[in-house]
């Protein structure tokens, strides 16, 4: 209790978002996470893989803790735009996210491969080809950071040395 005032507020809004939970509703949770688990592994009847964006939003600031709203829509929780992420944490999938050039903003762009849960082999064999292919391109290859630069910034107030 006494070093809340070391925490960020993502993890406060966890904490006291888990604190309220009640056995009954955590037990809920559980059996839904078991459903989405077995919907997920099941749809791997039909496909062999899910390419998808690794985020729903271009990098912002480190400075901001979230993104309030997307489209003009907002988020109701820190946590709602990660959905593209935490929706495959949730499933147990296997995943791996690998670049993809940059987007309209010329931030960095990842795509996320993904499979069921033991599936490590065939999700990095995908990647693999997937970055032999995207480097093929100068508009999808990895983008190369400007080192200079980044060394070059101000420390964060948090860095020491």
């Amino acid at each position: 209790t006494g070093a809340r005032d070391k925490l960020g507020p993502n993890v406060i809004d966890n904490t006291e978002r888990g604190l309220a939970f009640t056995a009954h509703e955590i037990a809920k949770a559980h059996a839904e996470q078991a459903a989405i688990y077995r919907r997920f592994f099941n749809f791997f009847d039909s496909y062999d893989i899910i390419i998808c964006p690794a985020a729903a939003v271009s990098p912002f600031p480190h400075s901001e803790w979230s993104v309030g709203e997307i489209d003009g829509e907002t988020m109701p929780t820190y946590m709602r735009w990660l959905t593209l992420t935490y929706a495959l944490t949730t499933a147990l999938a296997c995943s791996v996210t690998i670049p993809c050039g940059v987007d309209r903003n010329g931030m960095p762009f990842g795509i996320q491969i993904a499979g069921p849960n033991g599936a490590d082999a065939q999700v990095l064999a995908v990647a693999r080809a997937l970055e032999d292919v995207l480097a093929s391109d100068e508009a999808t290859r990895r983008p190369v950071p400007d080192l200079g630069g980044l060394s070059a910034a101000p420390k964060l107030a948090t860095e020491t040395g």
